[in-house]
Formats: C-alpha cells, sequence, structure tokens
C-alpha cells in the first residue's frame, strides 16, 4: 500500500507537469546557411550567418579528403570552429563540418606526428599539450584522442622524469618540424619567462620529446619594450628568470616560419601587452636557430600590424594561390573587433617573399560581424507578412528587412530612423531588444535591455510600413530594475490578450512581470527557478525567448556559456505561486540528546543524516522544485551556536530506509549560524535542484566547535528509519572532520524541517551550443511548419539554423481535448473552489486520497477549501477532469 501511495503521489504531481507537455515538441536544430543577408548596397554577404570572429586561428587542411585545401578557422571566443570550402572564388561557410572536430579551448595547431599524410590536432588541455590523431572515414576528417595520459611530456633534463609540457593558457606555441629532422617538434615560452624553449621529437613518427634548448634562437623577449635581446643567452641556456619577469610573461603568442625566402625559420611575435609585431631573423643553420637581427614593426616595408591588442599569427594560403600567406588577429577579447583580421598576402615566392596587408578584415567583410555580441529578434516591422531582424549590437540597433518570400526569408540591411536621444538611450555594452506594440496603437515598439539592468523603451513614431523612432523614449522604462545586464522579452505568457514582461538577467535567473493595464508588475524574480548559471560563476546571462510554433508555447532561454535551452512546463509554472514554504514533521516530540539533534554543541563535532520520501516532499504541491531555504524549530530558550559554523548536503537517494551513511551530497550551506527561539531559516549559499522523483537525504556536519551545550529542537518520529547518527565519541578531537565521522547507529526520529520550495521548470532539451553568449530567437521563418532558429554570438555574428520535430512529448487526450477539461475557478485558489457541472464530483489530494467524493445534482458546486493544505488536487466531475490548485 505504502508503495502504492508513493506511486499515485509521484504520478499525480507530475500530471499536471506531463499533461503541460501535451503533445509538445522538443526540436532539433541544424546549422545551415541557406538564408541570405544583403547590404544595403546590394552586396550579398556570402558567409552572412558564419558568425563573426574576435580571435581567430586560421589553417589550411583537407577537410573533406578531396585532395583540395580547405580553410578551417578556430576563434579563442567561444572555443568556435568555422569550416570553410573554396567555391566559385571564394570561401564559403560550411556547417555542416563542424562535427568533425573535438571540443578545445584557448588555441590549437595541426602537425602531421604520426606520418599518415593527415594532420593531427594539437590543443591546449589544462595548461598543457593533448594531442588527437587524424583518420579519415569516407573521406572525412575525424578525431581521436592520442595519448595514453592527460597531456604530452618532455623529459627537460637527462636522468630526469619526463613532466608536462608546459603552454600557458594564454600563449600559442609552434607545433612543427623546427630542426629539419621530419619529426614534429614545440617551441614554447614554457617555464622561461622570456626565452623560447626547443622541445624535440626523437621518436620517429612518434611522441617522445626532450627539451634540447632552453633558449631556442639565443634571444630573450623583452616584456618591457617589446623587442628582442640579441645573443642575450649563453650557451643555449637563458639567465635566470627574475620574479618580475616572471609576472611581466602574461603571455606570448609565436609563429615560426621564413619571412625571407633563406630557408631557415624566423619568429614572429606578440605580446599581450602590444599592438604590434616583432620579426626575429635567423642566419643561423636548419638544425641550429640564431636569431641575430629583428624588425620591431613588421612589415616594416608595409603597413606594420597594428591589431587592437595581443595579436596572434596564423600561417595559411587565403586566396587559394598555392602559397601560403600571414594571418594577424586579436589573441584575446579586444573591445570591438569587426575589422581585426589583417591578412598579409605573400606577393612574392617562397624564395623571395613579399608580405603587403590585403584585407583588414579577412573573412568578415563577408559575414555579419558587430563585434563583441549580437542580440537578434524577429518582428514584422513593416507590415508585410514576413519577419524582419531587429540586431542589438555593441553599435546598436541594426534593422534587416525580410524581402523574401513567406517560404524563404532573404534580409536586407535597411536604414532604421532614431533620433538622437533614443541612439542616446541605449547602451553599447549590452543591447538586447524586443518588438510589441506596448501603446496600442498597432506599431511594434522596441524596449531595449541595458548593461546597468533597467531598460529602454522606444516607441514607434513612424508607420505601419515603415518604423521609425523619433518620439518617446526612456531609458528607464517604469523604474523597471533586473539587476545587470537585462534582456526583455515581450509575449503574452498568461495568455490574458495582452503582453507580459519576461526579463533575463546576469545572475542567469528570469524574472516574470505581468502586464495589469499597461503597467508591468514584478510577479516572480525567479520565475520557474531558472539558472543558466551553470558553472556558478554569477555570469549566467539568461536570454528568454517565448515560443509557440503550434499553438504550444514553450519557453527557450540563452546563456553566456552554456548553449540554448527548451525549458518544460510553463503553464504550469504560471499557475504556481512563486514559492511554497513546506513543512515536514508535526512537533509531536523533542530531541533531547546528544545522538538526536544536529546540533549537539557539546561536543567539538557532528554528523548527522535524514531520509525524506519523495512522497512528502510531493504533498507540497509541487514536483520539481529548487529548494532555496531549509528551516529547524528551536526549543531551546537559550541557544549557544556552533562556533566553527556548520554544513548542509542534499543528496537525491533511491533509499527506502536510512541505515548508514550516503556520500557525494551537494554542499549547499557552511557558515555560523547563531540559534534563536523558534523556526531558524537558513539560506542555501547553493540552492538544490530538486528532481521531483527521488528521496532526499539532508545532512549536517560540523568541526572544530567550542564545546557548549546542545540545541535541540522540536521533532517528529517517521515510519521508517530517517536519522543516522555519526560515531562522535570516538571523532571528537580538535582535528576530526565531523562530516567525515563514521556512524554510529539509525533510529526514526527527525527533527521538523520546512523547505522552501521555489516551482523549477525543468529543462527539456539542450537545443544547441555554439560559441558563447547564445542570444536565440525562434520562429517558423519559411512556413513549413517548423521552427528556425537565429542565434547571435558573442563574436558579432549570426548563426541559421533550421529546425526539425524530435520527440513529442506525453498526450493526455482527456486534458488536451478542451471539451474533457472540468470547469472550475478560481485556479488557483484559496478559500473556495466552484464546480460546474452536475454528475459525481470527486477530489483526491497529492497523497492519492479522496477527500471529497459527492454527487453533485446542481450545475454549480461551491466547496469550502480554506482549512486545506495549500499544494495540487485532482479534480474529476463525471467524465471531465482538470488540476486545482491551493495558494498559500
Amino acid at each position: 500500500m505504502k508503495s502504492l501511495k508513493l506511486f499515485f503521489a509521484v504520478f499525480f504531481l507530475s500530471f499536471f507537469n506531463l499533461t503541460d507537455l501535451k503533445a509538445q515538441k522538443s526540436y532539433d536544430f541544424k546549422p545551415t546557411n541557406k538564408t541570405k543577408l544583403i547590404l544595403s548596397n546590394g552586396d550579398t554577404l556570402a558567409n552572412g550567418f558564419a558568425g563573426g570572429l574576435n580571435n581567430p586561428q586560421i589553417f589550411n587542411i583537407d577537410i573533406n579528403g578531396d585532395n583540395q585545401i580547405d580553410l578551417l578557422v578556430f576563434d579563442r571566443d567561444g572555443s568556435r570552429w568555422i569550416p570553410f570550402e573554396w567555391n566559385l572564388n571564394h570561401w564559403k561557410y560550411v556547417p555542416q563540418w563542424i562535427k568533425q572536430f573535438p571540443s578545445c579551448q584557448n588555441w590549437v595547431e595541426f602537425a602531421d606526428y604520426n606520418c599518415d599524410g593527415i594532420p593531427d590536432l594539437f590543443c591546449s588541455k589544462l595548461g598543457n599539450i593533448g594531442v588527437y590523431q587524424a583518420s579519415r572515414n569516407s573521406g572525412m576528417i575525424e578525431f581521436s584522442w592520442a595519448l595514453t595520459g592527460p597531456y604530452l611530456f618532455s623529459t627537460f633534463q637527462s636522468g630526469q622524469t619526463p613532466a608536462n609540457l608546459l603552454v600557458v593558457s594564454t600563449d600559442r606555441p609552434v607545433i612543427k618540424d623546427v630542426n629539419g629532422d621530419g619529426n614534429v617538434d614545440i617551441l614554447t615560452f614554457g617555464q622561461q619567462a622570456s626565452a623560447i624553449e626547443f622541445h624535440e621529437n626523437i621518436q620517429n613518427c612518434g611522441l617522445e620529446f626532450i627539451r634540447a634548448d632552453a633558449c631556442w634562437g639565443d634571444f630573450l623577449e623583452n616584456n618591457l619594450t617589446n623587442s628582442l635581446s640579441i645573443d642575450a643567452c649563453i650557451g643555449s641556456i637563458p639567465p635566470t628568470s627574475s620574479f618580475t619577469d616572471r609576472l611581466n610573461h602574461l603571455g606570448s603568442t609565436m609563429l615560426a616560419v621564413d619571412l625571407t625566402g633563406n630557408g631557415l625559420l624566423d619568429i614572429l611575435l606578440g605580446d599581450v601587452s602590444f599592438n604590434n609585431a616583432v620579426a626575429g631573423f635567423n642566419i643561423g643553420s636548419i638544425s641550429t636557430s640564431n636569431i641575430e637581427s629583428q624588425d620591431t614593426t613588421w612589415p616594416s616595408n608595409d603597413i606594420p600590424v597594428d591589431i587592437p591588442a595581443f595579436p596572434g599569427f596564423s600561417y595559411a594560403d587565403v586566396n587559394f594561390d598555392g602559397v601560403k600567406d600571414i594571418i594577424a588577429a586579436p589573441n584575446m577579447p579586444a573591445g570591438r573587433s569587426d575589422t581585426s583580421v589583417w591578412a598579409y598576402i605573400n606577393n612574392g615566392t617562397l624564395v623571395n617573399p613579399s608580405w603587403n596587408l590585403s584585407d583588414s578584415s579577412f573573412l568578415q567583410n563577408n559575414m555579419h560581424d558587430a563585434g563583441r555580441y549580437a542580440v537578434p529578434e524577429l518582428a514584422d516591422m513593416n507590415s508585410d507578412g514576413l519577419l524582419d531582424l531587429i540586431i542589438g549590437t555593441s553599435q546598436g540597433i541594426e534593422f534587416w528587412k525580410n524581402i523574401g518570400s513567406a517560404s524563404e526569408p532573404k534580409w536586407i540591411e535597411t536604414n532604421l530612423i532614431l533620433s538622437p536621444s533614443s541612439k542616446f538611450s541605449l547602451t553599447k555594452d549590452w543591447c538586447s531588444p524586443t518588438a510589441g506594440d506596448i501603446n496600442g496603437d498597432g506599431l511594434l515598439d522596441l524596449i531595449i535591455g541595458r548593461v546597468d539592468g533597467k531598460l529602454t523603451y522606444l516607441q514607434n513614431s513612424g508607420n505601419f510600413f515603415i518604423p521609425a523612432f523619433e518620439g518617446l523614449n526612456t531609458s528607464n522604462f517604469q523604474n523597471i530594475d533586473a539587476g545587470d545586464v537585462s534582456s526583455p522579452e515581450l509575449a503574452d505568457i498568461d495568455q490574458d490578450g495582452d503582453l507580459d514582461l519576461l526579463i533575463g538577467t546576469q545572475k542567469g535567473n528570469v524574472a516574470f512581470y505581468e502586464n495589469t493595464q499597461g503597467n508591468f508588475n514584478l510577479v516572480n524574480d525567479k520565475f520557474g527557478a531558472i539558472n543558466t548559471d551553470f558553472n556558478n560563476t554569477y555570469s549566467g546571462r539568461a536570454i528568454p525567448r517565448y515560443c509557440n510554433i503550434d499553438g504550444k508555447p514553450f519557453l527557450a532561454v540563452g546563456s553566456a556559456d552554456s548553449g540554448v535551452y527548451q525549458m518544460d512546463s510553463l503553464s504550469f509554472i504560471l499557475n504556481s505561486p512563486p514559492y511554497i514554504d513546506h513543512s515536514i514533521g508535526n512537533g509531536s516530540t523533542n530531541t533531547s540528546t546528544l545522538n538526536e539533534t544536529p546540533w549537539g554543541g557539546s561536543k567539538r563535532t557532528g554528523r548527522h543524516q535524514y531520509l525524506f520520501h519523495a512522497s512528502e516532499l510531493l504533498a507540497s504541491g509541487v514536483s520539481a522544485s529548487r529548494i532555496t531555504h531549509l528551516s529547524l524549530n528551536v526549543i531551546t530558550p537559550s541557544s549557544p551556536y556552533l562556533s566553527q559554523g556548520f554544513s548542509i548536503r542534499i543528496k537525491h537517494t533511491n533509499q527506502d530506509s536510512l541505515k548508514t551513511f550516503l556520500n557525494g551530497a551537494q554542499l549547499c550551506y557552511s557558515y555560523i549560524h547563531t540559534p534563536t527561539l523558534g523556526w531558524n531559516t537558513i539560506t542555501l549559499q547553493q540552492p538544490f535542484d530538486y528532481d521531483g522523483v527521488s528521496n532526499l537525504m539532508v545532512e549536517i556536519c560540523f568541526s572544530k566547535n567550542v564545546p557548549s551545550s546542545d540545541v535541540h529542537l522540536s521533532a517528529h518520529n517517521s515510519p521508517f528509519l530517517s536519522h543516522t547518527f555519526g560515531d562522535v565519541y570516538n571523532n571528537n578531537s580538535i582535528t576530526s572532520n565531523g562530516c567525515l565521522m563514521p556512524e554510529l547507529g539509525s533510529d526514526s526520529l527527525r527533527p521538523d524541517m520546512k523547505f522552501t520550495l521555489i516551482p523549477r521548470m525543468p529543462i527539456r532539451k539542450k537545443l544547441l551550443q555554439n560559441g558563447r553568449i547564445n542570444t536565440p530567437v525562434i520562429a517558423d521563418m519559411d512556413a513549413n511548419g517548423k521552427p528556425e532558429l537565429v542565434m547571435g554570438i558573442s563574436t558579432g555574428g549570426l548563426l541559421y539554423y533550421s529546425g526539425d520535430t524530435l520527440t513529442v512529448g506525453i498526450e493526455e487526450k482527456f486534458i488536451e481535448n478542451k471539451k474533457s477539461r472540468a470547469k472550475i475557478y478560481p485556479n488557483p485558489g484559496r478559500e473556495n473552489l466552484w464546480i460546474e457541472g452536475a454528475g459525481d464530483i470527486k477530489i483526491i489530494n497529492a497523497q492519492g486520497q479522496v477527500i471529497i467524493e459527492i454527487n453533485n445534482s446542481d450545475n454549480l458546486q461551491n466547496i469550502n477549501t480554506s482549512n486545506w493544505p495549500q499544494g495540487l488536487y485532482y479534480v474529476s466531475v463525471k467524465d471531465k477532469h482538470e488540476i486545482w490548485i491551493k495558494s498559500p
């Protein structure tokens, strides 16, 4: 019976969530370049939806096995792969090839170490070097991990144990045959502050390295002047680096190529503190390099490199003439970077090179690239039935008018009429637009999120065919302040016929503002317990988008570093209270001994774990939820406190009883709390996301306490073993870790505990991720009944994805069919429940108990619910059904 009751409770409380998904679809998005962006002068951007570039590293490899070189870009910003194929005299973006390459960060290099003719992939791994071996499958290149360990090692001195081959994450090393023996070697600043180490590969077609030279080229990099100190090493050993030198080496990039045509590897260096490139010229031999002259404004015979910050260099054939060229680009974020990829074409030959700047926005000039970010919005701004693009960028608001058709969108850059004051009201550090008719004149106005968390409002002063924003504007719309970096979304969230407002924040939360006669009132600042700060960096940057493709709305949320997610249970969250304080325990008894209270202050240490069944938590009326606070009821009149504080850990479990300690719990709180008489509420420093199905274990433990006396709590006995306590008597020293002590015993006595629960909108699916600051907008743009997605990213560009149905959610026909839904109101309600319809009425609570079963002969039945506990109730009237929510 107990298991049946648990099953019913879980089913019942999950039921509303599931029926909320009635036939709700998940979508599978695939990158495509089938749509077009056209500049205002009529030129089509060949790679309009390639995403922009910030910190590109550029290579030539044959990706698809057609014996023709392709162009591959790795962008450090967002760790993006961007492949291109030469087509009709230009490089054409091929997003389908992205999946061929593994996830990498910071820097990558390609070199064939195993002599199979296919370039292998070297990349940054934990501040060292990782290696992927390349192979081909049906012609396409693919990669598999090549090492037995996490990274490469090198023998630094004869007789020593090999150590990790260090490459600072901000650097870019050289990985190629340095000494002409056919093996792939490595140049890196490594352990030296200003000298380049030469790690020679002594294994033919393998990966065995020794440090052959601690000062390759016999020079040092001067980190103060960004020049080279020639002949600075004695016998290839650099002088001892000072602590200041090591601090000054915050990052350097290098490229080893023959700059002069003498057959020797010269060096091209960039430094984190400078905008220029420094070339060192080699007059040694193939096997022994000797840098004896330099050009501190390379190339001094042409326009020198002048990159906004920290130039990095690539060596690739950019114009498909068979001769490799040099590309300079920022190695780290550098403000506006939409014209910062400089291509120096070799207009000479390999033996007589001539380096000349031919393009200061290589690849960028054929794609949408607005610099640091792009936030797209779709809206029919000119009343032609086609969705236009509004894009927020660091340079303001862009308007791209859709001149295509209902089945084939095509956007052309169009001047957006903005008054000077409207432009001034925007913030360049964040400009996130959403469109909607705010003032009821039939024209689409703009609300734009700002970096300060406020909203800019631009009223459309144009007409139905030409939008203009020359009238009313404010940079503090309705005094709304959502915190840092606001991302608004206008939509009729509650389906009452007017536009409500969702606002994503830098912390990763989403706030819901309900529209009441034109005023937006905050309902919930943590709507659905959404939190895109998955890495706990306090910079989740949530970007919510309301989607309604086929009459079944859902919420998509973009993020700073974690991609785009499709959320579930939108209507359930709307009908739920912002939070619920749910108590478990009735105070039928108290703790009275050391082994019974989690705050046993008479000892130095303590450890207690408590088990709560899912049915007890689901009685709150919500299933998936975020636990933000825990409360304990203190009965000791004068309560001492644990001098070093205590920790709270929480864990999902399928254990039905607690007979031993459970490990692997999430740390949610660790601090000092001074108990007071009555309920003591503890704010969890790291909230816990409860899955709505599992049992829950809560651990309270402490160490190094200055002994005083025990604090006792109101408590109750559970019908199962719910409490395990530690062996404090043998683990009570000042050095004992109370949170690791072994168990002493178990019983069924638990302190009364109150859980503060925020109804949580679960993630249905991670839709996609590409780069950083993923800002989606989703709509059916080609009238095929399926969604398409345009996404902005941190590199200032846009990506375009076509969508297809992946899975269909659970259908409950009696809920999906509106004719089968019982009419009950108000819902949610508090004091009374009105039920329409004659026939048998049955109401079941969250524990599966039938609390009312009557035959109603009238058409309208009123039930007093004032004494009912808050939560969800299942109501059936003859053959009709509905869920009713009792509000607190």
